[in-house]
């Protein structure tokens, strides 16, 4: 891999594990993705520094110019993420739907008991 590119990649990712890490410590991410980003930002940490690596899986994937198959496994940890973030808002789309015909409920149970305090008054 080309030294300026090994260089930039090294900086960020040491920056965004940094960041991650700060963020955690902070308690602004909730527990699953604080782990799922900090490994993430941990393991494009360590890979950068091991650059022949990354060079030979380029090689055996036939990618001639290495710093794509960061580009190309930032695309996919995107791919992912976007993923797993859908995933866990239609689950709470779906309980907050539940809760809501909970609370209809409740309130149509009050308002029956209500009525029959009203009526034996």
């Amino acid at each position: 891999m080309e030294q300026p590119v090994l260089l930039v990649v090294k900086i960020i990712a040491g920056i965004l594990t940094l960041i991650v890490f700060e963020l955690i410590r902070r308690e602004k991410l909730k527990d699953q993705l604080a782990m799922m980003w900090f490994v993430s930002s941990l393991t494009v940490f360590i890979l950068s520094l091991w650059a022949p690596l990354w060079v030979g899986i380029s090689h055996v994937l036939g990618i001639r110019y290495e710093p794509s198959l960061f580009i190309l496994g930032g695309l996919l940890f995107c791919v992912s993420v976007l993923l797993y973030l859908t995933v866990m808002f239609s689950k709470h789309e779906r309980e907050k739907e539940v809760l809501s015909q909970q609370v209809g409920l409740l309130q149509w149970k009050l308002e029956q008991i209500e009525k029959k305090s009203k009526e034996s008054a």
